[in-house]
């Protein structure tokens, strides 16, 4: 059986150091691994349920947000323009239910305004 101290005792420490170097990398990039693989598990299995029911309210929202902001090319939809675009999608790309929750609550506001 090979003694392993004997062989790093013959060494000179540069090498020592670039052995070592070599399995602090593998390691290091074992730990990023398990990292993302952790961070996967926990995004993709314990959210997903949390997903499923928010995914739809951001997808309105970030749409409904979309059509009345400026931007550079293109100015932004009034308010009650941008509610009746969400309803012409509601059933095909917005949940209708989302929709008229979004109009209910926007319309109120809008009226208080």
């Amino acid at each position: 059986m090979v003694d392993h101290s004997t062989i790093y005792r013959s060494l000179p420490i540069t090498a020592i150091k670039k052995i070592l170097l070599k399995y602090f990398e593998e390691l290091l990039v074992l730990s990023i691994i398990l990292a993302i693989a952790i961070i996967h598990y926990f995004l993709v299995q314990k959210l997903a349920l949390l997903n499923f029911y928010y995914i739809p309210v951001l997808l309105a929202a970030d749409a409904y947000d979309a059509m009345i902001t400026d931007r550079s090319y293109r100015a932004g939809m009034t308010p009650w323009n941008a509610l009746k675009e969400l309803e012409k999608g509601a059933g095909t790309q917005f949940d209708p239910e989302v929709v008229k929750a979004l109009k209910e609550i926007k319309s109120h506001e809008l009226r208080n305004e």
